[in-house]
């Protein structure tokens, strides 16, 4: 499948597999920051007694939805009905009257069964109507409209219709007519009159809900570590109503909160990549140190989160910031870790939810760990490093909590230890860590080169047994790297530890390099040129094969590979072109050039010491030994071999003099000492 393959062609390939491990720290940390901004679950039980005091998590506000709603149907009832008259009601009436006396007028009205056509009409009723005469019917007409007209003009409810029909009732019996008639009458105004005030339900309900609308919810303001419910108490059904709404039953992180972590989160990402870039761009460029750089935020957030469920009133005093700094001091550079601490230092206090002496006191362990291990050369020395953050924490604690007015000694003294345990917990984390992480990622600490510069280490021995002169000639390559890194200020030990590995490839054929050779007796001499050239080649390929068994670091491996560049194997290339063969490219190391000083000072020292051993006659005359020194130094730079790293012409001239000096005091000149046996006969004859 197409994202299958594209998926692994992102793995496979390091320049874009590095940029996985900040996204994957990105995310994990808004997660794990995100959490810490969860209260803690409450697990309790209506009938339960609560075993301590429940707090609240955050300042809030609650709305009392009960009584809230209690209100806004007070408010919704006190809206009168919205009553609207009907303009056609009493035109309706008219018909209805006009239609039931014409009726009478018709000659159509009485059917062969007797029924009639008015329902509801009795035949009393009918036959009253029927004998009256049809001036008469007309004079009633009149007056029975007249007055459920006037009636209704008045205004009728539905709800007061009873009282309208007992108004006609009381007006008709004031009509001059007989009993009968006012009867009739009475019947028809009762079946005709009609309320004509009705009520209009929509705009009730539309005022009724805008009453609602307008009650301002019953609100109760609850503060940060208010108690909800005291230790002892009953839990009751508003009590689990009071938690749930406060977010203790069901912890839930709030939108607002995810998306101010997730801006901070992308602030702090942004602002490291940018220094970085524009500082230390060298940090961006390899995956190991970009996962270590990715692995420390999240590891700190997680030891603070671990800090803090430790049982001690200020765990952000105890929480040991130096342990990042420390570690990328060492692994990487003092000044990254120096802008680091104030990221981790943020990030812990967002966990911790400190405040400024919580912020002051990291800033101070993280500072000051960081030039506690400027000079690192064995392992104890990071307990140093610890005592030393340790006190300055102890000092900054005190010092805060006396302008804080803590006077009280017992309390001081707590506070004081939180700082002095804060030291000592930086330095057993940092033993323990930068093991695992020089071995994981590959990466080089100066107590781990100081260590592999030990000449009992495993590969250097063997190299010493194996291929004594590649181990000499080492020695004096380390020599040269080292002095000149310390005077271009470059790192002399990863430059002298490097120097000792540079040739460890050797090994596997030691007797094809001349340095080791015992003897005349060159297995060359049998081999063709190219054949030659490829075993010669063979030893960096060899070496970088033996360094990885070993799990030497990547600045070690980088240097082994790049410490011939793409030079040219000149001997066996002559050789070569005396037996007509023109081609070059066989003859070539296959890179990479030196991207780093020290690679490319061991790439000088290293073809500097080895045409000047083989050289006596100017190893003797000190200046043509500064002379062959210099051109040597020239022709690598004049074919490009230095072109990927950091030396720049003006560090030609201090390498020139370092080389010379050095060589210069390995090959001096040295009197004769005399034979042993002519002191013995000088001696015999009173000499």
């Amino acid at each position: 499948m197409q994202w299958l393959r594209l998926i692994k062609a992102f793995f496979t390939d390091t320049n874009r597999r590095k940029w996985f491990w900040p996204v994957v720290s990105f995310l994990a940390l808004i997660l794990l920051v995100g959490s810490s901004f969860l209260p803690a679950q409450v697990d309790v039980n209506v009938g339960e007694v609560a075993r301590e005091d429940i707090e609240a998590p955050n300042n809030m506000v609650l709305i009392d939805e009960e009584r809230t709603d209690q209100l806004r149907e007070e408010m919704a009832q006190q809206v009168p009905n919205v009553i609207e008259e009907d303009p056609e009601a009493i035109d309706r009436t008219r018909g209805d009257l006009n239609f039931f006396f014409n009726f009478f007028r018709r000659e159509d009205n009485i059917f062969p069964n007797g029924s009639f056509r008015w329902e509801g009409l009795s035949t009393g009723q009918f036959g009253f109507w029927t004998n009256v005469s049809s001036e008469r019917r007309s004079f009633l007409q009149e007056k029975l409209e007249g007055i459920l007209v006037e009636e209704m003009e008045g205004g009728i409810r539905s709800t007061h219709l009873d009282e309208a029909k007992e108004n006609v009732t009381a007006r008709i019996a004031e009509l001059d007519i007989t009993e009968q008639e006012k009867e009739q009458l009475v019947l028809l105004g009762e079946r005709f009159i009609r309320p004509n005030l009705v009520l209009n339900v929509e705009e009730t309900a539309r005022r009724r809900e805008e009453a609602r609308q307008g009650v301002t919810p019953v609100t109760r303001a609850i503060r940060q570590g208010e108690v909800l419910i005291r230790q002892g108490q009953v839990i009751t059904e508003e009590d689990i109503e009071l938690l749930e709404a406060v977010g203790l039953l069901q912890p839930q992180l709030q939108p607002t909160h995810f998306a101010g972590i997730s801006g901070l989160m992308l602030l702090i990402f942004l602002g490291n990549y940018k220094f970085l870039r524009n500082f230390h761009p060298k940090v961006l460029e390899k995956e190991n140190r970009m996962i270590l750089m990715s692995f420390l935020p999240v590891f700190m957030v997680v030891l603070a989160q671990a800090t803090s469920y430790l049982p001690v009133s200020h765990p952000g005093y105890l929480f040991p910031i130096a342990v990042g700094s420390i570690l990328i001091a060492v692994l990487l550079d003092s000044r990254v870790a120096i802008f680091f601490t104030f990221s981790y230092t943020i990030l812990a206090i967002l966990v911790l939810q400190g405040g400024l002496p919580e912020i002051t006191v990291g800033l101070v362990g993280g500072i000051s760990g960081v030039y506690s291990v400027s000079r690192v050369s064995q392992r104890r020395d990071f307990i140093r490093a610890g005592i030393i953050v340790g006190i300055f924490c102890a000092i900054a604690i005190l010092t805060l909590s006396l302008l804080a007015n803590v006077v009280e000694p017992t309390k001081l003294f707590l506070l004081v230890g939180l700082g002095l345990g804060n030291g000592i917990l930086a330095a057993i984390l940092i033993n323990g860590l930068l093991p695992l992480l020089e071995n994981y990622l590959g990466m080089s600490s100066s107590v781990r080169l100081l260590e592999l510069s030990n000449p009992n280490q495993p590969l250097l021995k063997k190299l010493l047994m194996e291929a004594p002169g590649t181990y000499h000639h080492s020695v004096i390559v380390g020599n040269l790297a080292e002095a000149a890194a310390d005077r271009l200020g470059a790192d002399s030990l990863l430059a002298r530890v490097g120097a000792y590995y540079h040739d460890v490839g050797k090994i596997k054929r030691p007797y094809f390099f001349n340095e080791n050779l015992l003897g005349d007796s060159n297995p060359h001499d049998k081999l063709n040129p190219s054949l030659s050239a490829l075993i010669i080649k063979s030893h960096v390929k060899d070496g970088v094969e033996m360094a990885k068994k070993h799990k030497l670091p990547e600045p070690i491996l980088d240097i082994i590979q790049e410490h011939h560049g793409t030079s040219l194997i000149s001997y066996f290339y002559q050789e070569s072109l005396q037996r007509g063969d023109n081609s070059s490219a066989n003859f070539q190391y296959d890179g990479p050039k030196p991207c780093s000083k020290e690679a490319a000072l061991i790439l000088l020292a290293d073809v500097v010491e080895a045409a000047v051993r083989s050289r006596s006659a100017e190893r003797d005359n000190p200046q043509a030994l500064a002379g062959m020194v210099q051109e040597l130094i020239k022709e690598k730079l004049e074919i490009g071999q230095l072109d990927e790293c950091d030396l720049t012409l003006k560090d030609i001239g201090p390498i020139q003099d370092c080389f010379t000096k050095i060589l210069m005091g390995i090959y001096h000149k040295r009197i004769e000492y005399p034979d042993y046996g002519e002191i013995r006969e000088a001696d015999a004859n009173g000499f």
